[in-house]
């Protein structure tokens, strides 16, 4: 059965009377909805190249298929893509949304910031997404954790569950290697991300994975290098988790490997827009 939210009929928008009919239906959505970020890189061509963008519309339509939302057509996607990145300049680098509410569609292109991030530092912050399989628009646990985090003086917060088990970054998935170079990842409660899947799905090049359950004090007292993986910023080192500095973090070297590793099987998983 299909989600189906009550129509507006009266709105105050920042004191300003509105008619229903002049705003669109999503801003009643109240969190009920999927949305996808990815990044935009320009080439030598005039175009840009998008990492994994099959992956972010397959996880798209999956998402709506839990919802029981209807399916959009891709070519609309790709042609909204195109109109939403003409305007901005041939070497810009940009960050494209999708948000889908209720039979609402929402594209959005702003040049990225921080395109190329320095490595991070992370703080733990107790608490989980809601429906963490989904990149769903209740993004409170994300926003919160972030901001806290920044307060901190951190990039981004690390989350973890009651019993403090690890399972994801704020906006990102984690990843770190034990003192025998073996590479662990949450299996449970996360979302899926585009760049961590692709690793795995590549993971003969990259040695042991495992993915599995561990603690907070596990990374604490094992970690030798960590990472994160974001559709917008790749693979970006981790230096810091709350005030212990990684051991191997200075030098990196097996984090530097998975990203030169990582280079090298993107260029397999880029889609052009012309």
């Amino acid at each position: 059965m299909a989600i189906n939210l009550e129509p507006l009929h009266s709105i105050i928008w920042n004191g300003v009377s509105f008619e229903a009919a002049n705003l669109p239906a999503f801003y009643s959505h109240l969190g009920v909805g999927i949305f996808e970020t990815f990044r935009l890189n320009p080439n030598s061509s005039g175009n840009f190249l998008i990492l994994g963008l099959k992956r972010h519309f397959q996880r798209l339509q999956n998402g709506l298929g839990k919802l029981d939302f209807s399916q959009i057509d891709e070519n609309l996607l790709l042609d909204g893509i195109k109109h939403a990145s003409k305007g901005f300049r041939s070497s810009s680098i940009l960050k494209v949304r999708i948000i889908v509410t209720n039979n609402n569609l929402l594209l959005t292109a702003e040049e990225l910031k921080d395109a190329w991030p320095k490595p991070a530092k992370v703080v733990s912050f107790q608490g989980c997404r809601s429906v963490p399989e989904l990149k769903n628009c209740s993004a409170l646990t994300s926003y919160l954790s972030h901001k806290q985090a920044l307060e901190q003086g951190a990039t981004t917060a690390l989350l973890t569950q009651e019993d403090l088990t690890v399972t994801e970054c704020s906006w990102a998935n984690f990843f770190w290697f034990d003192q025998d170079a073996n590479l662990f990842t949450a299996s449970k409660n996360i979302l899926q991300g585009v760049t961590r899947q692709i690793i795995l799905d590549n993971q003969s090049l990259f040695g042991s994975i495992r993915q599995c359950s561990f603690s907070l004090q596990t990374v604490l007292s094992k970690a030798k290098e960590a990472f994160l993986t974001q559709a917008t910023t790749g693979i970006v080192p981790i230096t810091h988790i709350n005030t212990m500095e990684l051991p191997d973090s200075n030098k990196g070297l097996l984090v530097k490997k998975v990203a030169k590793t990582f280079q090298e099987i993107s260029k397999q998983e880029m889609f052009e827009i012309c």
